[in-house]
């Protein structure tokens, strides 16, 4: 019989990994939800207009704003679950000063989550008003379209209704992209404007100029722009939530272990066999075609939607935004596929932006109840957790309500703020956070439980340098667009 120390060899301590690059596939789960997730205001609504008002030449900004946020932060976001066991508010908690920052993120995200929500509740309320054939006050579809959505949230309907919705926003993605490439350019303008990176031009004339019931683009092509690199692949809080996806997953390396809302146990690569070593290294394999999934999806969709706009709205010269949001969007279809398809459109567009909302709706408290005990970590012993998550969907819905109502005709102006906001600014913070975190928390603490050579093969490279080269990005760009807009540069 095998004496104990030979059977605590034998034991693995995390889950057997898929063995090659193929059958990892089917383990992308988080990377999908993660795309998904990203398909609503950007895509649809911002990607759109950046295309039909600027042309191919721009294609560079959707494009590479999904990479290097998929690649850099997001990736890092992903990995540091699989690697802790942990979401990201653990991993801020480790960063000098400790616990501030999951305190500073979870302030922050108050005040961008009710921004975000209220403007795809705005979108939501613009295309519900338009599919009822303007069946009475813009602001009544804005107000009960939300209302429904908190009561979805709260009540916990979302998961019943999730196959739906999935099921429209793959029919929308897919009818995007067939008409993407019906109506495409050639592919060296594509290639073109996908590589001409840093070229940026000024929008069309007509796109400036303002008309009843549509936002017109600035004429500064910065205050389009950083909007859509900002919310390219969801912004911060998209980032937060991937995190969290690994974790729950339970099947990516140490995330087994852990759940959001607690720190990790990296006690257990004390117990780690050669074989758990083997594993770590195709888990972290795994995630890696999870986040490269997300990526190609949605390049893919935000590209498709980019071209749609160019090659379909830019001859006509239909803008989307403002109470003809809706309307404008039809458009893009119903040019190829007639009239009859414009019910359908509208309804598949309703979808995409509403799932969008509610999930938002769903997790933005989350991030805050995260945060949130790290201000007061004794609040969970006097409510429950799906009390407290309650009450904070309630408060932060009444604030996105007002939010909605307030740009309910213009919600493309409260997308660019959200955009700027959550997108832009915090996701450069959180950049430099998680450069911080891997390069100087995660080695120190590592080394405690497991031999240094096999901290260097847990420890990213690649993703570290794409997050770098992606935080300076977006302070340049952030910079300017301050800069620009407080007259400081011309």
């Amino acid at each position: 019989m095998p004496n104990d120390s030979e059977a605590k060899s034998s034991r693995s301590v995390i889950p057997p990994a898929p063995r090659s690059w193929l059958t990892a596939l089917a383990f992308a789960g988080p990377g999908v939800v993660w795309a998904a997730e990203a398909i609503g205001s950007g895509e649809l609504i911002l990607s759109t207009r950046l295309g039909t008002a600027f042309g191919m030449m721009l294609l560079w900004v959707p494009t590479w704003a999904v990479i290097l946020k998929n690649l850099g932060p997001g990736y890092l976001h992903g990995r540091w679950a699989l690697t802790f066991g942990e979401g990201a508010m653990d991993m801020y908690a480790k960063i000098p000063p400790r616990r501030a920052w999951p305190i500073i993120f979870g302030i922050l995200h108050i005040l961008a989550g009710a921004m975000s929500i209220g403007a795809l509740a705005a979108s939501v309320g613009v295309v519900a008003y338009t599919l009822s054939g303007k069946a009475g006050p813009l602001e009544a579809f804005t107000g009960g379209m939300y209302i429904l959505t908190l009561i979805i949230a709260i009540v916990g309907l979302y998961v019943l209704l999730e196959v739906i919705f999935m099921g429209m926003m793959a029919s929308m993605v897919i009818l995007t992209v067939v008409l993407a490439a019906l109506a495409a350019p050639s592919i060296s303008e594509i290639l073109t404007g996908t590589f001409a990176i840093g070229f940026i031009t000024r929008p069309a004339d007509w796109a400036t100029v303002r008309a009843p019931g549509v936002e017109p683009v600035a004429v500064d092509p910065l205050v389009t722009i950083l909007p859509v690199l900002a919310w390219a692949a969801g912004g911060s809080a998209s980032h937060i939530w991937y995190s969290y996806w690994v974790v729950g997953s339970k099947y990516m390396g140490l995330a087994r272990y852990g759940e959001w809302g607690k720190p990790g146990d990296i006690s257990k690569y004390k117990e780690f066999t050669p074989e758990d070593w083997g594993n770590m290294r195709w888990w972290i394999r795994t995630q890696i075609i999870d986040a490269l999934l997300a990526c190609v999806l949605t390049v893919f969709i935000i590209d498709a939607f980019f071209i749609a706009g160019y090659s379909i709205l830019a001859p006509r010269q239909l803008l989307p935004g403002g109470v003809r949001l809706a309307e404008v969007i039809g458009e893009m279809y119903t040019a190829y596929l007639g009239p009859r398809a414009l019910f359908f459109v509208l309804v598949g567009s309703l979808f995409i932006l509403w799932s969008t909302n509610i999930s938002q709706t769903v997790g933005w408290p989350i991030i805050v109840m995260d945060g949130l005990r790290y201000i007061y970590p004794k609040i969970t012993e006097k409510i429950s957790t799906s009390a407290l998550r309650r009450i904070i969907t309630v408060l932060m819905g009444a604030w996105a309500l007002a939010w909605a109502l307030g740009y309910a005709r213009a919600p493309v102006e409260l997308i660019t703020w959200a955009a700027i906001f959550d997108g832009a600014l915090l996701v450069s913070l959180q950049g430099i956070l998680s450069i911080v975190a891997w390069i100087y928390i995660a080695p120190r603490e590592l080394v405690k439980v497991a031999p240094k050579e096999r901290v260097k093969e847990i420890i990213p490279r690649a993703p570290i340098i794409i997050n770098l080269v992606c935080s300076i990005l977006y302070i340049y760009f952030t910079a300017w667009w301050a800069g620009r807009t407080l007259g400081l540069i011309r």
